[in-house]
Parts: structure tokens; C-alpha cells; sequence
């Protein structure tokens, strides 16, 4: 094929639209059609004229005919015609947004733009452009949500005040100054990705900053305006009795809060945050206020910190903040350990109890538990130094006498890393292994079964070796019930209508369950010519559909039943209701932070257990799972205590939930939820810098209200 070919294959296969739609040069207006399937055409104004720099070509080419490389103009007329698509897609979105128009706005950077991105990749390689334009993409999306949640909230802000709830008005109000900030800030972002865009393809992007520039100025001053409605601006000034500080050698803090004009904020309780501490305390009749503070996770190396006001909801003062210069001295803080009961085993509780301390001084240190070599759990100790864990004991920890320890994980902080040890005796597990077989093709058997403990608990995610006459056929994972299938090839060695055995291995190693067989034989027959137990298709689904096609009374109460189920399918979209919410029920627990003011054990421990396989899952590059399991970890937390939560969608529980949080807290349920919502129903998977933010982000929202949260 000639070069000039390929590209002309190329272009065509590109350019064909959808079945029963005709590919054209929409306007902005129209480029995001409701399917969200219709490409865009037309580039930005400017950009098919546009001559890109020769770099935008740098990198390796793949996928493509070599000929083509020689041939001038082929690869670069589809480069340059790419490029103008994915331009033109984030032209029409950011007027989109400008419109109002938000789904039109995310469609255009959706499902079309992901292929046309992925087709460049293919072209020029992973360069620093195909970089940029995913960056401005993710950007430009986060403006536009951050828009759509601010125009909602406004609403709900204006009705509030309608209505006279000036509580609620300053709940809406706080909350709305952290929507603004992320306006404004992911509004930047996209423009500067526009800035770099135009450097490197040369393309026009004029039009589009305008539009975000506008939009995100809108909000600015709509939020000036609420800000002058609600809430009255404050100067917090501070100073310390030095610039050394330790755990052991606090710094005394000492300060006035005012308004902007100079009154004094007296005799009034306030929360103030020093570095990650929070402090509650009284202001005296001419606002002044002392706070003593023992850095617990300060870097060392840090030359100042923050000392910041944080108002409640219903305050009518707005937050304020400055900084102290600082120098740290790092101290080794003393661990005890307990732990209960000494013997455990697989899935059954282990508790350990301890305190972390330095000078008999408790300090709120996080905590990890490693059981073996494996780290099981992470929590935190209170304000006394006092922590309590409890978890369920995982298989990864191999039987026999082991080490539990308590470690201090901290390094480069105001506290060093420490730990202490005591032993438990983990328990093997019996296991069960169940196995069935049938064949399904002429030298083809279906092998079936599932893995549990004895006492019938399911076992997932377990490996399952499939053997005949001692040798590997292949190897399956159980699923979360425990049950596994696959298929295997008959052996040549075995008959045509022979007996065939095979067997199933679960060998245990490396765990504390025990191993565990079981075999099934199959009497094979000739299916060449076809056979009527299996002329419906493989599997379950094949044995029900010979059985109701030959049994019509079988088949009519089938129907019938579907008819109900479609009825009950309709009334769930009706109230939207949304299987995915279901996710909550899969929580396990795991780790509990002791402590008065503590969660209760079964939330604190889903929450620091999760953490801790969220952090698993997202440095694996499992970003998606990670960020579902971190909000199923926060839901499951949020939830405690209020049974009325089950079964909603997310957006419904975020905007339940949000009335409960401060507005910082608000602010990273909302991220929290935009991010879970990407990762369960986008086909685009979550950027890792995003993943591991959010994991900081809801770590710092789960202690943000504790006082000794460090």
C-alpha cells in the first residue's frame, strides 16, 4: 500500500460517522450532539490554518507503515488534522461552559476525544503535546464541574436567604468560597494548558481563554458579592516565645483576632489550626488567645508554620490566617504495645492496644500494626497518646508464631520513627475446595467450583490450580463469593470417548489457610456433529435456554416474570435509584482510632483499613479501583450512625452529607465523589497525581476535627 494510500484509509476511517449520521463542520453550538458521539470536524477558529512547529513530531512513531514516513505531508497532514480536532473539542467546550451548557461542555471532552487523542498517540508517539492536551483536557473538566457545582449551590445559597435560614445561607456561603478558590484555580490551569498548546501546534486558543477567563471572573464577583452579604472579614496576628520548637519543647503561641476594621472578636470560642493541629479555644474581651503547640508530623526541615482561624459554619466571620517562623528539633517518641487475644486466625479480630509518648507527654501519632512482615492496619492516637486498632486478621500472613508490632511511621518529622513488639500465634485455616465438570465442546470441559473455609466462609481472589495426571492445565482466580470457572483443553493423549479426570489444587502457600483438593471426571462424548444438551450455548446460560426452549410453560412464566422485573426496573430509574451504591455493603472492617472522641470501631476501621488498600491500589496504577475504594471507605465513615443514608445515589448522599460537614470538609467530599464518579463510569482512568492527592486530601478530612489531629 502506498503511503498516500494509507493515509487516505486513514482519513476515511476517521472521518466516518456513526451509523445513520453524517459527518459535518458544526458550530460550537452544535459540535456536542446529545449522543455524544458526533466528531467535531472543524477545528477553532484559526487552527486549520495554523502551521505547528516541526517538534510537535518528536518521539517514536508507532503503528503506522514505515512508507508513510517517507512519503511528505502524509503523517503530518494526519497529525496536523488530529490536532485540530482535539483543539476544536476544547474550543467548543470552554464556549460551551461559557453558555452554560455543562453536558454539551463534558461531552466534547469525552468518549470522541479520548479516541482522537489515543489516534494521535498512535501517530506521533507519547510527546510532550500528547501531554498537554490530556492535562488541559482533565483541567478544562475541572473547571467545568467546579462551574456547574457553584451555579447549584448559588441556587440553593439564594433560596436560603429567601427563606430566612441565614444558618444555612452561611453553611452555603462557606462552602461556596472553597468552589470559587477551585474555579479560579483550575480556570488558571486550563489557561496556561492553552498557553503551552498554542506554543506547541501553533493552533489559535484565543476564544476559548476569553471564555474561561469570563466564566471563571463571573464567579469571582458573584462570590464578592456573597461574601459582602454574609460575612464579615477578619486579621489574625500572631507571636511565638521563640523559633525552636519539639514535641517536647512546645511553642506558646500567642495572638489577637480582630475584624477587618480593628474590633475585637472578644470572649468568643474559636478554632484555630497550627501546621495540622487543631486547637479550640476561648478569645478573652479584646480577642487576644494563647495556644500551645507540640508538632507531631512537621517536617523537619520546615522554616515556618501556619496558624490559621477557622470559623464555623454558622459564623459570620470569615477565615484568616499567618505564618511564625520556625526551626524543629526532632524527637523519638516511646511506644508500648499490647495485643488480644494471643492466638487468632484468619478473618477473626485482633485488637492491639498501646501508647505513644515522649517525656510521659502523649502524643497523636499515626500508628501502623504489622502482623509478620505484613502491615495489616494504620490509626491514630488520641490526644493522651492512647491508640486502639482492631482488624481482621488477612491470609497474607503466613501461620505460625508471629511478631505484632507498632510502628510510628514517620520520617523526616518533628517525630522520628519508633516502634514496639509483641507476638501472637496465627492459626492455620481448614479450607474446603468443591469441583465440577462437564464438557462443552468436542475436546473442551468446562471446570467449575468454589473455594471456601471450612465452616463455608468464602475465600476471593485466591489462585486455583487446574491439573490432569499431575500437570498444569491452567490457573483461575476465585471470584468475591469464592467460585471460579474456566475451560481446558482435553489432553491428545485422552480418548475421544474416554474418561477424563481433573482436579483442582488450592496450595495455601504463603497464607494461613490450609491446603485444599477436589476432582471431578467427565465421560467424554463425540461432539462433532452437534449435541442437543448443548446446541444452546455454553454455560448456565445455554443449559436454561435449552430447558425453556423446550418447555414452554417454563418459558411463559419466564416472561412473566421479566415483566415484573421490567416494572421494577422502571420505578429504579424513576427514583434513581443506582446499584452502584451498593458498594458500601463491601467494606471490611478494619481499623479503629482510640480515643473519647473517636468513630465508632466499625467505621473508624473501614476507613483506615481502605486507606491503606487505596494507597495499595493507586501505587500498583490501579488509580480507578483505588479511588472506589477510597469512597467506599468515606461513605461507609460519613454513613455511621444513619441508616437513612443507604441506597442513595452519590450525588444525593454528597448533598445530604455536606449539611453535617464544615466547608473544607464539604469541599473534599465533593472532590471525593467527582473523582468516584470518573473512576466507576469513565471510561477515562483517574490520573495517579490526582489518586494520591485525594488520598491526602480525605486522610486530612477523617482527622480535620480531631484536636489532636497532627
Amino acid at each position: 500500500m502506498t503511503a498516500r494510500a494509507l493515509l487516505a484509509l486513514l482519513l476515511a476511517v476517521a472521518l466516518v460517522a456513526p451509523t445513520g449520521m453524517v459527518a459535518g463542520t458544526p458550530s460550537p453550538t452544535s459540535a456536542a450532539d446529545t449522543t455524544g458521539s458526533t466528531d467535531v470536524t472543524g477545528a477553532a477558529p484559526g487552527i486549520a490554518q495554523a502551521t505547528p512547529p516541526d517538534n510537535v513530531t518528536n518521539g517514536s512513531v508507532r503503528h503506522r507503515d514505515p512508507a508513510a514516513v517517507g512519503e511528505d505531508g502524509s503523517v503530518e497532514d494526519l497529525r496536523r488534522w488530529l490536532v485540530g480536532q482535539l483543539a476544536g473539542r476544547l474550543d467548543g467546550g470552554a464556549i460551551q461552559l461559557s453558555e452554560g451548557d455543562y453536558d454539551a461542555a463534558r461531552r466534547l471532552l469525552g468518549d470522541q476525544y479520548s479516541k482522537r487523542l489515543d489516534q494521535l498517540v498512535d501517530v506521533v508517539g507519547d510527546t510532550e503535546t500528547t501531554r498537554t492536551l490530556n492535562r488541559t483536557r482533565e483541567n478544562q473538566e475541572e473547571t467545568t464541574e467546579a462551574v456547574r457545582e457553584y451555579r447549584e449551590t448559588a441556587e440553593e445559597y439564594r433560596e436560603a436567604r429567601e427563606n430566612g435560614n441565614n444558618t444555612r445561607a452561611r453553611a452555603l456561603g462557606r462552602e461556596l468560597e472553597l468552589i470559587s478558590e477551585r474555579v479560579t484555580r483550575n480556570a488558571n490551569e486550563t489557561r496556561a494548558g492553552y498557553g503551552r498548546l498554542g506554543n506547541q501546534t501553533g493552533a489559535d486558543f484565543t476564544e476559548a481563554s476569553v471564555a474561561i477567563a469570563n466564566v471563571s471572573a463571573n464567579v469571582s464577583e458573584t462570590q464578592a458579592e456573597i461574601r459582602d452579604e454574609l460575612f464579615r472579614e477578619t486579621n489574625l496576628t500572631a507571636s511565638a516565645d521563640g523559633e525552636t520548637v519539639s514535641f517536647t519543647d512546645p511553642l506558646v503561641v500567642e495572638g489577637e483576632l480582630r475584624t477587618e476594621n480593628g474590633t475585637a472578636i472578644g470572649d468568643e470560642p474559636i478554632r484555630l489550626r497550627v501546621g495540622n493541629r487543631t486547637y479550640a479555644t476561648q478569645t478573652d474581651d479584646e480577642g487576644r488567645f494563647t495556644v500551645t503547640y507540640r508538632p507531631v508530623t512537621l517536617p523537619v526541615d520546615a522554616t515556618n508554620v501556619t496558624v490559621e482561624f477557622r470559623p464555623a459554619n454558622r459564623s459570620a466571620y470569615l477565615r484568616s490566617a499567618t505564618t511564625l517562623p520556625v526551626r524543629v528539633e526532632q524527637v523519638t517518641p516511646t511506644v508500648s504495645v499490647n495485643r488480644t487475644p494471643s492466638a487468632v486466625a484468619y478473618n477473626e479480630t485482633l485488637t492491639v492496644t498501646g501508647r505513644v509518648s515522649a517525656d510521659e507527654v502523649g502524643a497523636p501519632a499515626p500508628v501502623a500494626v504489622v502482623v509478620g512482615d505484613r502491615r495489616v492496619a494504620r490509626g491514630r492516637a488520641d490526644g493522651n497518646g492512647t491508640y486502639r486498632i482492631r482488624v481482621s486478621l488477612p491470609a497474607s500472613v503466613d501461620a505460625g508464631e508471629r511478631p505484632v508490632r507498632a510502628v510510628v511511621p514517620l520520617e523526616g518529622r518533628a517525630l522520628a520513627r519508633a516502634e514496639a513488639s509483641a507476638t501472637v500465634t496465627v492459626e492455620e485455616t481448614a479450607t474446603a475446595l468443591s469441583l465440577d465438570a462437564r464438557q462443552v465442546a468436542d475436546r473442551t470441559v468446562q471446570v467449575s467450583g468454589r473455594l471456601t473455609t471450612a465452616s463455608g466462609e468464602a475465600l476471593g481472589d485466591r489462585t486455583v490450580r487446574i491439573e490432569h495426571d499431575g500437570s498444569e492445565l491452567t490457573t483461575v482466580r476465585t471470584d468475591a463469593s469464592g467460585q471460579f470457572r474456566t475451560r481446558v483443553d482435553v489432553p491428545e493423549a485422552t480418548p475421544d470417548n474416554g474418561t477424563f479426570a481433573v482436579n483442582a489444587t488450592f496450595a495455601g502457600s504463603g497464607t494461613n489457610l490450609d491446603r485444599a483438593q477436589g476432582g471431578a471426571t467427565v465421560e467424554l462424548v463425540d461432539l462433532t456433529d452437534g449435541d442437543p444438551e448443548n446446541s444452546y450455548g455454553d454455560g448456565v446460560g445455554g443449559q436454561v435456554a435449552g430447558l425453556l426452549l423446550r418447555n414452554p410453560v417454563a418459558l411463559a412464566s419466564l416472561l412473566a416474570g421479566l415483566l415484573v422485573l421490567a416494572g421494577a426496573g422502571a420505578y429504579a430509574v424513576l427514583t434513581g435509584s443506582d446499584a452502584d451504591d451498593d458498594i458500601t455493603d463491601s467494606v471490611d472492617e478494619g481499623v479503629e482510632a482510640g480515643g473519647e472522641s473517636a468513630p465508632e470501631p466499625t467505621s473508624a476501621t473501614s476507613m483506615a483499613a481502605l486507606l491503606d488498600r487505596a494507597r495499595g491500589q493507586i501505587s500498583e496504577g490501579s488509580t480507578d479501583a483505588g479511588v472506589v475504594t477510597l469512597y467506599a471507605a468515606t461513605r461507609r465513615l460519613l454513613e455511621a450512625g444513619l441508616p437513612d443514608e443507604y441506597g442513595r445515589t452519590h450525588w444525593e448522599f454528597y448533598r445530604s452529607a455536606r449539611e453535617r460537614l464544615d466547608g473544607g470538609e464539604s469541599g473534599v467530599l465533593r472532590e471525593l465523589t467527582e473523582a468516584y464518579e470518573r473512576a466507576a463510569f469513565s471510561p477515562d482512568s483517574t490520573p495517579t497525581e490526582r489518586a494520591q492527592a485525594l488520598i491526602e486530601r480525605v486522610g486530612e478530612f477523617r482527622d480535620g476535627d480531631d484536636p489532636s489531629a497532627d
